[in-house]
């Protein structure tokens, strides 16, 4: 964790789908937990989880009677987590240079948020893991937290801001869903200074963040005007 008297920018960093391609873990983790009760006909369209939130995933591969009735869920998600986090599993090159530029900077504070079921220690193990192994250490970011509940991350991004005597308006988040730009707005954050992957990789498509009656100005569609966005944003 870095530490400073007084930062004059908050950049917050979705994780998952955001930082990084979750489709190979999301694939795995079906495969390893051997999910027999799954259709065909998902299976056949797995391909299609990288257009969709985690919910819709859930929706779709009709795990949500299994979630209920088998009690499997905290399991799933945590093997889903773990997958995404191996050391081996890369950043976004341009996700990973625009962190390396902030982190440079000593009044940005940098955070790492990711809604799932793992602890906040086993989850900063991971990430540290995985960042190490790509030249970024955690000592240089603010902080790397992990929530196991939506309405969490807007309480998160409040918080954060209160804690660093900052502004909403001083708060920049990026995501790829459009629970991320709601908890951001939730938290008072202005439009203009969130940014949303909403490109092929992403769980929500442009589409998807269109119909939510987002604003075009605030999705992007590749991660190199992800990267400039950011970076002219501080």
């Amino acid at each position: 964790m870095k530490f400073q008297k007084q930062y004059k920018k908050l950049v917050i960093f979705d994780f998952d789908g955001s930082c990084n391609d979750s489709y190979l873990p999301i694939k795995a983790t079906f495969k390893s937990f051997h999910m027999s009760f799954l259709s065909k006909e998902t299976f056949r369209n797995v391909s299609s989880f990288r257009k969709y939130s985690n919910g819709h995933v859930v929706k779709d591969a009709k795990l949500f009677f299994h979630v209920l009735t088998m009690g499997f869920s905290q399991s799933l998600i945590t093997h889903f987590q773990s997958m995404a986090c191996r050391p081996e599993t890369t950043l976004y090159p341009e996700i990973q240079e625009t962190i390396k530029n902030l982190i440079k900077r000593d009044d940005v504070a940098v955070v790492i948020l990711s809604r799932n079921f793992l602890d906040n220690t086993a989850f900063r193990d991971l990430i540290e893991s995985m960042l190490s192994f790509q030249g970024i250490h955690m000592e240089d970011l603010y902080d790397v937290i992990s929530i196991p509940f939506l309405l969490q991350k807007q309480r998160t991004i409040k918080k954060l801001i209160k804690k660093l005597n900052l502004e909403p308006e001083d708060c920049i988040m990026y995501g790829d869903e459009v629970e991320d730009w709601k908890a951001a707005r939730r938290a008072q954050v202005p439009e203009e200074n969130i940014v949303l992957y909403g490109g092929k990789t992403s769980f929500d498509s442009r589409r998807q963040m269109l119909k939510k009656k987002i604003k075009k100005d605030s999705i992007e569609i590749d991660l190199e005007s992800v990267k400039q966005k950011i970076i002219t944003k501080i």
